[in-house]
């Protein structure tokens, strides 16, 4: 089918509760990216003139924590 595209989304660490992780009142969340930062991307996908193809987007935070 013509007119249809495909892109991927590939998002490093977010700031959720998804898989049931409860944050504790100690847990240093602010390094990583938000719902609203993947929400963004979307738009900008769904955003791109017809004749732009994106079709893979990493997006990781620019801070992560040192491991170690």
């Amino acid at each position: 089918q013509k007119d249809v595209k495909v892109s991927v989304l590939a998002p490093g660490s977010v700031n959720t509760t998804f898989g049931d992780r409860a944050a504790s009142p100690r847990d240093d969340t602010a390094w990583m990216l938000e719902p609203q930062d993947l929400a963004s991307a979307v738009l900008y996908l769904l955003r791109a003139r017809d004749g732009a193809h994106l079709s893979r987007v990493e997006l990781r935070p620019a801070r992560p924590p040192k491991r170690g």
